[in-house]
């Protein structure tokens, strides 16, 4: 399964990862909002759903990176 994860949104709280990783994950979506996930949160989010997986940066812009896991 692929997920494109976009960060860069500093204003970002574990709990609503933690509520759009659950989101994420019933629903099947492969967006990950901006205004949702921090930076920082990206390996959280790695190290909590163990992934073993290759990460490519799809894109950086000023403060946004995209990053799809495969």
């Amino acid at each position: 399964m692929k997920k494109i994860i976009q960060t860069g949104d500093p204003r970002t709280v574990s709990r609503r990862l933690d509520a759009l990783e659950k989101r994420t994950l019933f629903h099947g979506l492969p967006f990950l909002q901006r205004s949702m996930l921090q930076k920082i949160n990206l390996n959280r989010l790695l190290l909590k759903n163990n992934f073993n997986k290759s990460i490519k940066l799809l894109s950086k812009t000023n403060n946004t990176m995209i990053f799809l896991i495969v």
